[in-house]
């Protein structure tokens, strides 16, 4: 004969006790004047879980780890005893892992959760201080939405569902909700080499004089971390710098985070051209050109009548203010115009054409 029995234990003390009295065997008292016939044990099974590191007592044999064990009771009759088949489950204990997360994009407040191992279910149940509303009919769920106006302690307890034996809590604190918009302002729309500084300055929502905690920014160029902190900022980019500079304002606030970026393109050439020069000075005696970042220049200078007085394509020959035969020119206005192609654009060139006055 078998007997499914399952073991009651209290969660307090992790322990139990089995109790059997009174078992025979079905056949073991017979009408009087009756051979008595030979009887069959009785098997009973029995089901219980304790927590890890909790111990279990067995008909005064202490028990610790998962596995089936047996044990028999003597009955009245001696062939009659009952086999006692115990099936004892050692529950590891739920880490009570909390975690608030805020929904900053829709506004809606935190996301409150508990997780552990996803083998076990688990029973849970929150309480807040002061009193939130929003937990009301949510207090044995295992994620809720809160939204505290004011800064408010969330505990939560849980167990595991189906045998509640090894409980665990946690609690947080949690601020009201403050959200963050990031937005800023560049004062240039590109960099070139004779245009290396720029400034910067936040225009978010949230970054500034927070109700609680904290509010501020981070500034990133071209993802490095910069130590300026201000709403307003300056920067100075550098000539070996890459085509283009990403710049970042991480704003946050004591719950939440955005970011907003903005690209500048970096224009690696510069070509400047003096509007006057002297052939009979000290200084500024020459037409020079000041070139930088070019893999390939040409440049053609002619007088009133339209004569070419002047072609180079070597940046380091520089006109002194003669003819292509060495003859000086007058003192006039000459027109110069110059094809280049910049190191960092190699699709194609660019072209410039302006005017000099040389001066006698």
């Amino acid at each position: 004969m078998v007997v499914p029995f399952t073991f009651v234990h209290s969660s307090r003390l992790v322990k139990a006790r089995l109790v059997l009295a009174f078992i025979f065997c079905l056949s073991s008292f017979l009408p009087i004047g009756q051979t008595q016939r030979a009887c069959h044990d009785t098997i009973v099974h029995a089901f219980d879980s304790i927590c890890e590191g909790s111990e279990f007592d067995f008909n005064g044999r202490t028990i610790n780890y998962t596995g089936i064990f047996f044990d028999t009771v003597p009955r009245v009759n001696p062939n009659c005893d009952s086999i006692i088949i115990l099936h004892l489950e050692v529950m590891d204990h739920p880490v009570c892992r909390f975690s608030a997360k805020p929904l900053c994009s829709t506004g809606e407040g935190y996301r409150l959760m508990v997780s552990d191992d996803p083998r076990y279910n688990l029973y849970c149940r929150w309480s807040s201080h002061p009193d939130d509303p929003l937990l009301r009919g949510h207090e044995n769920d295992l994620s809720v939405i809160v939204s505290p106006v004011e800064p408010t302690s969330y505990s939560v307890y849980i167990d595991y569902a189906e045998t509640p034996v090894c409980p665990d809590s946690g609690s947080q604190v949690i601020f009201p909700l403050e959200p963050v918009v990031a937005a800023m302002y560049v004062s240039l729309d590109h960099i070139d080499l004779s245009h290396l500084e720029f400034s910067c300055e936040d225009f978010s929502v949230g970054t500034r004089e927070p109700r609680y905690g904290w509010a501020g920014r981070n500034w990133y160029l071209n993802g490095i971390l910069q130590p300026q902190k201000n709403e307003f900022v300056t920067f100075e980019a550098k000539p070996w710098w890459p085509d283009t500079v990403v710049i970042m304002m991480e704003g946050y606030s004591n719950t939440c985070i955005d970011t907003a970026y903005k690209v500048l393109p970096f224009h690696h050439v510069s070509v400047l051209f003096p509007n006057a020069f002297t052939p009979e000075a000290d200084n500024n005696n020459r037409f020079v050109p000041a070139l930088q970042g070019l893999i390939d220049y040409e440049i053609w200078i002619f007088d009133r009548r339209g004569m070419r007085v002047f072609h180079s394509t070597d940046t380091s020959q520089h006109w002194d203010g003669t003819t292509m035969g060495g003859i000086p020119c007058p003192q006039g206005v000459y027109t110069y115009r110059c094809r280049y192609r910049p190191l960092h654009t190699p699709g194609g060139f660019l072209s410039d054409v302006g005017s000099v006055t040389l001066i006698r």
